[in-house]
């Protein structure tokens, strides 16, 4: 992407990006490959999908807030927020914009990050996708690809243009499009390893994942 020169004189210049303020997880749906049950309370090797996530959370942005969009029942540890699309199972743009609500305001040169509760391993291309912004002032944000494909639910995003971006589709965000949503901003886009975006959706992924811990390939972070 990198489009130059950026056309929506309207969104002010932004300093470089350093750090996260505040990472969305998006953790709702049906997880019916996996018997219909609450994927963010799934545990794989003993650990909730949802601990492996915001353990990886922690350990590369302490600082930022976090929203968890997901079933009302869901358990979040002390500080993270709990909330859900209205009416529920909206997709995931209408769950981002329930995260954006939420959150309520942000600096306008704040970074926003968006995760999945069934893709821990992906919050590690977080910090090459920061770094991306930090050379990269005149990007809307950076996002990965990988799996062939432009991964816009793991990317990282100023904040002045994402709440553009849900405003824009503000009618449509149930059963929305994300890459109608996003595929406009002027994104800069990183190549990271498709190995870590595989979503835990079936029994087998939760094996696999599981043998990664037991291995110590991948290694669970503690939640702070």
């Amino acid at each position: 992407m990198d489009r130059s020169p950026v056309k929506q004189s309207h969104i002010p210049y932004m300093p470089p990006a350093n750090q996260l303020d505040a990472v969305i997880v998006l953790a709702g749906g049906t997880a019916h490959r996996l018997g219909r049950v609450s994927k963010p309370e799934y545990r794989v090797a003993g650990y909730r999908l949802l601990d492996l996530v915001l353990g990886e959370i922690c350990a590369i942005a302490p600082a930022a807030r976090i929203v968890v969009v997901g079933p009302p029942q869901l358990s979040v540890p002390p500080g993270v927020i709990l909330t859900n699309e209205d009416p529920p199972l909206g997709g995931p743009l209408a769950g981002i914009a329930a995260g954006v609500a939420a959150l309520g305001e942000l600096p306008a040169d704040g970074v926003l990050g968006l995760a999945t509760c069934d893709a821990p391993r992906a919050i590690g291309c977080f910090i090459p996708l920061l770094a991306r912004m930090a050379g990269s002032p005149q990007c809307a944000g950076a996002v990965p690809r990988a799996q062939d494909r432009i991964q816009y639910v793991h990317g990282v995003y100023r904040w002045a243009w994402i709440r553009q971006a849900i405003e824009k589709e503000s009618q449509v965000v149930r059963n929305g499009s994300i890459r109608q949503a996003f595929a406009q901003l002027p994104l800069c886009v990183v190549d990271c390893d498709s190995s870590d975006f595989t979503d835990v959706d079936t029994v087998a992924d939760a094996q696999q994942l599981a043998e990664q811990i037991r291995r110590g390939v991948y290694v669970p972070r503690p939640v702070k």
